[in-house]
């Protein structure tokens, strides 16, 4: 996948994919599952985990980085909590994304993860993907994007 270019810039954007808040099914908190992050591998490989608009599937850019936060470190946060950068890709529907994002219309994601069902929680083990759509439509309430942003070359 090609870099987005833009005025000699790559474009970015941060966003906090899960925490251990309950999940939202169907629209109602009550009947998801609880976010378990204690068996979250955060070490793995995030090259080729791509970025997807909506439930197109269409790839509008990859992972560059993912980190871990613990509970307390970010406002609106339950819990342990993961954090992604990802690159946009050279692509006229990213750029059309990223102007969606910086404008608050594409304001949420949704990780997608590798893991199982335990009871009542849902334990997240690997980030495949992360979906970007509005935050009215996301399961994790908490999960957004933080911000979009440009680096020079």
């Amino acid at each position: 996948m090609a870099v987005l270019r833009h005025a000699d810039e790559n474009l970015y954007l941060t966003c906090i994919v899960a925490d251990e808040s309950q999940l939202r099914a169907h629209g109602r908190p009550e009947d998801g599952h609880v976010v378990d992050l204690s068996r979250f591998d955060g070490s793995s490989p995030v090259a080729g985990v791509p970025l997807v608009l909506g439930d197109t599937s269409l790839r509008i850019g990859v992972l560059t980085g993912l980190t871990q936060g613990n509970p307390g470190d970010w406002p609106g946060t339950e819990g342990r909590f993961v954090v992604a950068l990802a690159q946009l890709a050279d692509s006229p529907l990213a750029r059309a994304a990223f102007e969606a994002m910086r404008a608050g219309i594409l304001d949420g994601v949704c990780g997608m993860f590798k893991g199982r069902l335990e009871d009542d929680r849902a334990i997240y083990e690997q980030l495949v993907g992360i979906i970007a759509l509005p935050q009215r439509d996301v399961a994790c309430a908490s999960a957004r994007i933080l911000e979009t942003f440009h680096l020079p070359e």
